[in-house]
């Protein structure tokens, strides 16, 4: 008698909804006799398993079951287990993933944590437009900078190192957290993943906003550069240090993805692999290498041409070839680094609407911890620290300088 249950599977709708609940109820509990009891009797009776059973017939009927499946007198007790498993997975696999129990870590990917970043990205792609055009058009057209022109920058600059600062420090405690989860918390393949897509948003952004940085702050005349204050100077060491902070969090996230990920969880061998999204998620993991690699790079740029680079070109005009050459490849970094963001924003929203729908309730897709509300709150007082920057030096220059600003033919 062919005692596999195997042979009752019907891969109908209804059918699935019964083998994915029995299947993933017991991979849950890692034990056949542990199967809730209902979810048994649906199974048989959805399935036509026996005829016109009782109660007391099914319990017969999975009690022999039981006593197959754990005989493993002729060694081939994993065997069995495996072709179940196997079976739900290739034909339930919707019904399957919603039954087992998802250990990874959601906060990563949760909706303050996306919230966070899209307010990163937004005003980032807002600063990078206006820095573009300003670099490809408005620098080359004739003439001289005027007074308002002048003022115009200086309001940009101001309220984006407002903006840069808190981006620094927003991406270096992301990058801790992403070290300290893998590390400490659930070590699964998922948390591993959207660890590192948070760590490539994190570097990548990071990217994109430096060589803005570059252009807004750097970029300005000697002579504004030789008043510099104490405090100036600090905070671009602090930045500079911070910049290399997150550098060597990416080393701590590669050791212990290495050491600690368990890659081979149930809903990691079946429900990860069939997500959308995930395909391109583990290919952008060594992204972020790349851009470590990138700013190494550079670093071996600023040894190898002088110091005093003519970046002022940008304000006054710089015509050899090296300061062309270092300018066009601060703004290649630049598209890289948004492109990267948004690459990574999409990836990790279709990872997270993916878990939704394969995990059901064991996934908190929409529940709002402490830290994704930190996350969020962070971001207010940068918002009202660049208003009140644009505001401030708009006062300072008169209210008719901000519609001439606007008018730029």
């Amino acid at each position: 008698m062919d005692k596999n249950p195997i042979r009752y599977f019907q891969y109908s709708d209804e059918g699935c909804k019964w083998i994915g609940k029995l299947v993933g109820n017991y991979f849950n509990e890692q034990a056949i006799h542990r199967v809730p009891y209902m979810d048994l009797i649906h199974f048989y009776r959805q399935n036509g398993a026996l005829s016109s059973p009782t109660d007391g017939d099914i319990l017969n009927e999975y009690n022999v079951w039981v006593e197959y499946m754990y005989d493993d007198s002729d060694g081939m007790s994993g065997d069995r287990l495996y072709k179940i498993y196997r079976a739900a997975a290739d034909h339930c696999v919707q019904d399957f993933c919603q039954h087992i129990d998802f250990s990874g870590n959601p906060d990563l990917a949760g909706i303050g944590v996306l919230v966070a970043f899209a307010f990163q990205l937004g005003i980032a792609a807002i600063f990078s437009i206006f820095g573009l055009y300003y670099y490809l058009i408005r620098k080359n057209e004739k003439g001289d900078q005027n007074e308002d022109q002048k003022i115009k920058w200086k309001v940009f600059r101001d309220a984006f190192h407002t903006f840069f600062t808190t981006s620094i420090y927003f991406n270096i405690a992301l990058a801790v957290a992403v070290v300290v989860t893998i590390a400490i918390d659930d070590k699964t393949q998922y948390t591993a993943v959207v660890a590192n897509l948070n760590l490539l948003m994190s570097l990548s952004s990071t990217q994109a906003l430096w060589p803005l940085y570059v252009l807004y702050i750097e970029g300005r005349p000697q002579e504004i550069k030789d008043t510099l204050t104490p405090g100036s100077v600090f905070r671009s060491q602090l930045l500079k240090a911070c910049l290399g902070l997150l550098c060597a969090t990416l080393l701590g996230t590669c050791a212990a993805t290495a050491i600690n990920v368990n890659w081979g969880t149930n809903f990691e061998l079946v429900c990860f692999h069939a997500m959308p999204g995930r395909y391109v998620a583990s290919s952008l993991l060594y992204a972020p290498i790349g851009i470590t690699a990138l700013g190494l790079i550079i670093a071996a740029l600023r040894q190898w041409y002088p110091r005093s680079w003519p970046l002022e070109g940008i304000l006054c005009r710089g015509t050899s070839s090296e300061s062309k050459l270092l300018r066009w490849f601060y703004i290649g970094m630049l598209l890289l680094g948004l492109s990267m963001m948004w690459v990574a924003f999409v990836v990790l929203w279709m990872l997270r609407t993916g878990m939704a729908a394969f995990t059901n309730e064991s996934y908190e897709e929409n529940d709002w911890g402490f830290g994704q509300i930190v996350a969020v709150v962070a971001w207010l007082p940068t918002v009202v620290a660049i208003v009140w920057e644009i505001v401030e030096s708009v006062q300072e220059g008169g209210w008719k300088r901000l519609i001439d600003w606007l008018d730029y033919e």
